[in-house]
């Protein structure tokens, strides 16, 4: 802000003033971005984790795990799964 004889310019004021009111307003908006996304993550944590994971495909190995965790003898494309998973793992393992 610029002084003549103790006074400050009217024109720097009004200046600084709109400066001032343009900030304000841009950080009005952000609070209610943030409350929206804010709102956004709370009704998705209220959402069940059954409803959000996808349910396991046949010729994954997580497939295979289902197959495991349900009881039941695996499919020929989930134990082929499996083995290309194991083989990875033990070659990723050796290095």
């Amino acid at each position: 802000m610029t002084y003549v004889r103790g006074k400050s310019q009217p024109a720097a004021t009004q200046a600084l003033q709109s400066v001032i009111s343009d900030l304000l307003r841009e950080r009005a908006s952000m609070k209610r971005t943030i409350a929206a996304l804010t709102s956004q993550v709370q009704a998705l944590n209220a959402v069940p984790v059954n409803i959000r994971r996808a349910e396991p495909v046949c010729g994954t190995y997580s497939g295979y795990q289902k197959h495991i965790r349900d009881k039941e003898i695996p499919c020929y494309p989930c134990k082929a799964a499996r083995a290309e998973y194991t083989r990875n793992y033990r070659k990723l393992k050796a290095v």
